[in-house]
């Protein structure tokens, strides 16, 4: 996220992608809110944060009656 223009990227960037200004912070969506990444602990950060995996997820209902698919980005 940029501090100056507020251009939002995908990934951990060192610089705006929209602007070139290196003021910028990380941010991660979890469960439907964003997250600045620099209010993490140490081992949060730099631990688990690299280890998050984008990914195509799906949830089936094996119930005949309530048949669904619940698919996630």
């Amino acid at each position: 996220y940029c501090q100056d223009c507020g251009y939002q990227s995908r990934g951990l960037q060192s610089e705006c992608r929209q602007c070139g200004s290196k003021n910028v912070i990380g941010e991660t969506r979890v469960v439907g809110y964003f997250s600045k990444i620099q209010n993490w602990n140490k081992s949060k950060r730099y631990g688990e944060l690299v280890n998050r995996q984008r990914g195509r997820y799906s949830v089936e209902c094996a119930d005949d009656e309530h048949k669904y698919v619940a698919a996630g980005d």
